[in-house]
């Protein structure tokens, strides 16, 4: 029997692709990889370790209404990121005016939406240390 290994990459269909790249490469600091010559635009972004955000432009009217029926709470799905400086990226979130749940459940982690209204829970590695 087979065995998944690990998540590799998520991919986020996107409405409006520059937005979502500037996002995720200028905000959460995701350095680009190369991406194979496919006949859609889009970007690869590493997010440590082989694991990938994958973005792609989807046909104009494929996406009708919001990707999220629930906009205005962290219950959602999402994808979670780690990071070691969770107070660094709280302010980099403020001086860019992005709205985030702040430790909802008294864990250090935020959760927020990318400028397609994907859900994103970004928590402090501490989290997830033994003690």
């Amino acid at each position: 029997m087979t065995h998944i290994k690990l998540l590799q990459h998520f991919s986020i269909y996107c409405r409006d692709l520059e937005p979502m790249h500037d996002f995720y490469v200028n905000t959460l600091g995701l350095p680009e990889l190369p991406r194979p010559e496919f006949p859609f635009p889009g970007y690869w972004l590493e997010t440590g370790a082989g694991h990938h955000i994958h973005l792609a432009k989807v046909r104009d009217g494929h996406v009708t209404k919001s990707i999220s029926e629930n906009e205005d709470t962290y219950m959602d799905h999402h994808f979670g990121l780690l990071t070691d400086d969770l107070q660094g990226m709280k302010v980099l979130l403020r001086e860019r005016g992005i709205p985030f749940h702040d430790e909802p459940y008294g864990y250090p982690q935020i959760f927020f939406r990318d400028p397609e209204n994907n859900l994103i829970e970004i928590a402090s590695a501490e989290m997830f240390e033994e003690k």
